[in-house]
């Protein structure tokens, strides 16, 4: 056995003791010789069996949301305009394609998504398309978020409401272009003045399952069977009631009911 061979397993040994390695042997490990990357191979996969289950593999599905016209010349890219590839060439897709794509990832199992564009940076536009997408797309792997704001004064910025910050980072892990979460919290005082405020009834439609907050059937769940928006008004079927009862009530007085509820 010579230097190298034993330098190997010395450190391979101490890796599966959890020991860490001093700045001289890393930087060894990166000086050993060609003709020994076999054996370094081999005591690394026993460092990765030991510390991840080798019967457990992660699936990350992947989309293409914006491919070519890139004006950067990566010589190793097709994406670059700069260069005659024979590459589908389209801007980024609709955020339902974005959505869907999730979708189809978690049907096959897959429990990472990457959503991929073309080019240096995305413009703001991408950038609250993305948000939007990405909020539903949580929705598919389950992740605490409340919120995510795309304010177009805070170009390259997305606010997050979550109840951790690992939450963040499980959302915009695998995210394109998504250099890294900001440390700190944002006061709400600081965001009033991002937000707006929209009637409640521009996001009901008829069929939509709402419960009454108001009024004398408050408490109630009802189904919307008509939007008069120029009143502000609802006709409602409360569905608990023994037969058919339509009532027109303010639209602030109705909650959306959101699946499972």
């Amino acid at each position: 056995m010579d230097d190298f061979e034993r330098f190997i397993i010395d450190v391979g040994e101490k890796a599966l003791k959890d020991e860490p390695l001093t700045l001289e042997e890393a930087v060894g490990i990166l000086e050993v010789p060609d003709e020994y990357l076999a054996l370094l191979v081999y005591k690394a996969q026993k460092v990765k069996d030991k510390f991840f289950n080798p019967s457990q593999v992660e699936f990350c599905s992947i989309i293409n949301a914006k491919s070519g016209a890139c004006s950067e010349d990566c010589k190793f890219c097709a994406q670059s305009k700069l260069y005659k590839t024979p590459i589908n060439v389209y801007p980024l897709v609709p955020k339902d394609e974005i959505i869907e794509g999730a979708y189809r990832g978690a049907n096959y199992g897959a429990n990472r998504y990457c959503v991929v564009l073309s080019g240096r940076k995305a413009s703001p536009e991408e950038v609250e398309r993305i948000a939007d997408a990405v909020y539903e797309i949580k929705k598919v792997e389950k992740i605490p978020i409340k919120a995510i704001l795309a304010p177009h004064e805070l170009r390259g910025y997305i606010i997050i409401e979550a109840y951790t910050p690992h939450n963040v980072d499980d959302l915009i892990r695998g995210i394109k272009h998504t250099r890294e979460r900001v440390q700190g919290v944002v006061d709400n005082s600081e965001i009033d003045k991002y937000l707006e405020t929209k009637p409640v009834i521009t996001s009901l439609r008829v069929g939509t399952d709402v419960e009454v907050i108001a009024g004398p059937f408050k408490g109630m769940q009802a189904k919307v069977i008509r939007v008069d928006e120029s009143k502000n008004e609802i006709t409602i079927e409360i569905l608990e009631a023994a037969y058919t009862l339509p009532i027109t009530v303010n639209a602030e007085y109705v909650r959306e009911l959101k699946k499972g509820e």
